[in-house]
């Protein structure tokens, strides 16, 4: 009978060390999971914010259509646009002296863009430059008497933009592989506004897009 206290006292003991040990390696597992969640949600973290940064970097704009300043005048427009983070932004498009009937002097400006177009050779209105901030690109007419088709010439290469339609100004495309960037007139023979279908996101820079709308604006108004 005097040895049951002992007893007793002894599984206690190995119970409270049981529990113990199990309380360690339970809260071991814990800090183990704790460190991995936390691991684990920072690369996810981490890789999410790589990606979005790709996208800023590469992403180009979404252009919508362009319609003129003036009912009665065709030497400014505003050309209507989504940015790679999805704002609605414009670019005015106009003469750079409008007062001298001057149809070989552009000049483009937006809140983010500052550039001008011009001819290369004074009277010349077949061969065209471009610059916007670094990059700059030529238009040219592919072929000698046709304004039917226009070549856009960068580093990255050669684009094509064309009608439609044979000697019909109304309705401009231009096909890749991505896809297509078309532009017609809201109303047959009416140059005033113009709708834009941009499929092409990756294979043309916002540069080459704003080439062709001009050449295909330039062709279709009356001078």
């Amino acid at each position: 009978m005097g040895t049951l206290p002992i007893q007793v006292e002894w599984m206690s003991r190995s119970h409270i060390q049981t529990e113990t040990s199990s309380c360690q390696l339970l809260d071991a597992y814990w800090n183990l999971f704790s460190i991995t969640h936390v691991r684990v949600t920072m690369r996810v973290v981490l890789f999410t914010i790589f990606l979005m940064s790709i996208s800023f970097c590469f992403g180009q704009s979404e252009f919508l259509g362009l319609s003129a300043q003036w009912d009665d005048r065709l030497d400014a427009w505003e050309v209507l646009y989504y940015d790679p983070e999805g704002e609605e932004n414009a670019i005015e498009l106009s003469q750079v002296w409008p007062l001298r009937t001057d149809w070989e002097s552009w000049r483009l400006q937006g809140d983010d863009i500052t550039g001008d177009i011009s001819t290369q050779w004074r009277g010349d209105l077949t061969r065209w430059n471009i610059k916007i901030g670094e990059e700059r690109l030529e238009i040219r007419q592919r072929w000698r008497n046709d304004p039917n088709q226009w070549e856009i010439v960068s580093d990255r290469g050669r684009s094509l933009l064309r009608t439609q339609l044979t000697n019909n100004a109304n309705v401009w495309i231009c096909s890749l592989e991505e896809g297509d960037f078309a532009m017609y007139t809201m109303y047959d023979g009416d140059p005033r506004d113009w709708v834009i279908e941009d499929y092409i996101i990756d294979s043309l820079s916002d540069t080459e897009k704003l080439a062709m709308i001009f050449i295909a604006l330039f062709q279709s108004i009356p001078k």
